[in-house]
C-alpha cells in the first residue's frame, strides 16, 4: 500500500488529502472541516465500508488528527489485502528461463480464474503470474527476472561476440518486468584491441606480440573479450627461453605484463 496525506489552504479552509493505492484500488479521501467524502477509482466493497469509517472517525477533530489518518489507513490497508482483486505479474525474463526462474518452478498452473499463488500462462520467453496481493517492490524482483552474461563466441580474426540478455521494469510500480538483448563485443584471447565504435558494436582486435628462440614461440595472451590496448597483453609460462642476456624462465604462477 502507498498512502499520502497532504494540506493545503483554500480561501479560509485547510483542506486535508489521503490518497491510498493498494491491491489495484486508489481511494482518495478528502476533508474540509465539518464535510467528508470520498473517492474511489474502482468500483466500491470492502473499500467503501472502510471509508465509511474513516468518516465517522474523523470527526473527531483535534490535534490527533494526523494519527487518526495513520491509524485509518492501516486498517484500509487490511482491508484491501483481505478481498482486492488479484494482482497479475508479466514476467518477461528472456528465453531460457525455465530452467533457473524459482518462482516459474515452484508454482502450479492456475487451475480456476480464482486461483492466486499460480502461473496462468506461460511462453518461450515468459510467464504471467497472480498473486493474491501486490508486492510493494518491482516487478522483476516479484517474479526473479535476472539479467543474464553468456560465454563469449568466436566471431572474426581477433574478436569474440556474445548476447546477452538485461530485463528492466516498466515503471516504478508497474507488475511489468521486460528483457531485451544487448550485444557485446571484445578481444579474443591473446589479442589486444585496436579500435573500438560502442554505437556500432563494433571492434578492431590484432595478435599480442610473442617471443621466439630457437627452441620456442611463446604467444602472449591477453584476457578473452578484453577492451585494452597491448600493455592488457602478458608472456605466460613458455619453459626455458634464450635471448642475448642469458637464459630466463617465467615461472608458472606469474604473468609477465608488455611495456612499452
Amino acid at each position: 500500500m502507498r498512502g499520502v496525506i497532504t494540506s493545503e489552504v483554500v480561501g479560509n479552509d485547510i483542506k486535508h488529502l489521503l490518497q491510498l493505492s493498494v491491491a489495484g484500488w486508489r481511494v482518495v479521501i478528502y476533508m474540509n472541516k465539518r464535510r467528508y467524502y470520498f473517492n474511489s477509482y474502482q468500483p466500491p466493497t470492502a473499500i467503501s465500508q472502510a471509508a465509511f469509517l474513516f468518516a465517522f472517525f474523523a470527526k473527531n477533530r483535534g490535534n490527533t488528527m494526523k494519527k487518526i489518518l495513520c491509524l485509518i489507513s492501516l486498517l484500509l490497508c487490511d482491508a484491501a489485502f483481505a478481498v482486492g482483486t488479484p494482482t497479475l505479474y508479466y514476467c518477461n525474463c528472456g528465453p531460457g528461463y525455465e530452467s533457473t526462474n524459482s518462482v516459474y518452478n515452484r508454482l502450479d498452473a492456475c487451475k480456476s480464474s480464482s486461483d492466486t499463488e499460480c502461473i496462468v500462462s506461460s511462453s518461450s520467453t515468459g510467464f504471467v503470474y497472480r498473486m493474491s496481493y501486490q508486492e510493494a517492490e518491482p516487478a522483476c524482483g516479484v517474479c526473479q527476472c535476472y539479467s543474464t552474461v553468456n560465454d563469449w563466441e568466436y566471431s572474426s580474426y581477433c574478436t569474440v561476440k556474445r548476447t546477452n540478455i538485461r530485463v528492466y521494469d516498466s515503471g516504478e510500480f508497474s507488475t511489468t518486468c521486460n528483457y531485451e538483448f544487448e550485444t557485446d563485443v571484445g578481444c579474443d584471447d591473446g589479442c589486444y584491441m585496436e579500435w573500438y565504435e560502442p554505437q556500432d558494436r563494433d571492434i578492431g582486435c590484432t595478435s599480442c606480440p610473442r617471443v621466439s628462440d630457437d627452441w620456442t614461440d611463446c604467444y602472449g595472451r591477453s584476457k578473452i573479450g578484453n577492451k585494452q590496448g597491448i600493455d592488457g597483453c602478458w608472456l605466460p609460462y613458455c619453459g626455458n627461453m634464450d635471448d642475448e642476456t642469458g637464459t630466463w624462465v617465467i615461472t608458472e604462477d606469474e604473468k609477465c605484463f608488455y611495456q612499452q
